[in-house]
């Protein structure tokens, strides 16, 4: 098999397969894997922990296809990742402070919170607007749409 040159280094990506692995993610096997991989890293990179990744939107949320072909390209190579802590205290703080903001959030809430933070800090989109695109994209109840907003807020202030 012939795999394709990636943009990032192994390095990088092995750093981002650690922190996924960490965060009890990085698997391939099932889709809801796959969409945790997309929505724990594009929190790390707000949490300035991983390598920055371009996203678009797509059905599931913020999506990168250059994330996916890293860490397929590291699952066939089956490299085995460690999980051991990381070397500077600053990045394991960040790294704490992430999984503690994301340890109670099922996917369904991670695709609603990443969707929204990209449609306002990526689309430019205003509050109100990004409410509405994302009722229309995601079809969230209001119970869904408050907690999505709360946890955009605490995320904000997390991440500034």
């Amino acid at each position: 098999m012939i795999l394709k040159k990636l943009k990032y280094t192994l390095d990088e990506t092995l750093f981002v397969c650690k922190v996924l692995k960490r965060l009890d993610a990085g698997k391939l096997n099932t889709l809801d894997e796959r969409i945790k991989n997309q929505k724990i890293q594009y929190l790390a990179q707000l949490f300035k922990i991983s390598p920055v990744y371009n996203f678009n939107l797509y059905v599931r949320g913020p999506y990168s296809p250059e994330l996916t072909d890293n860490l397929y390209h590291v699952h066939i190579m089956d490299i085995n990742i460690p999980q051991g802590k990381f070397v500077l205290d600053e990045l394991e703080e960040k790294f704490l402070k992430l999984k503690k903001f994301i340890e109670d959030k099922n996917i369904r809430e991670l695709e609603l919170l990443t969707t929204l933070h990209w449609l306002i800090k990526v689309a430019d989109f205003s509050k109100n607007d990004a409410k509405t695109k994302l009722n229309e994209l995601k079809n969230p109840t209001p119970k869904e749409i408050k907690e999505t907003f709360n946890y955009f807020e605490v995320l904000c202030k997390q991440i500034n």
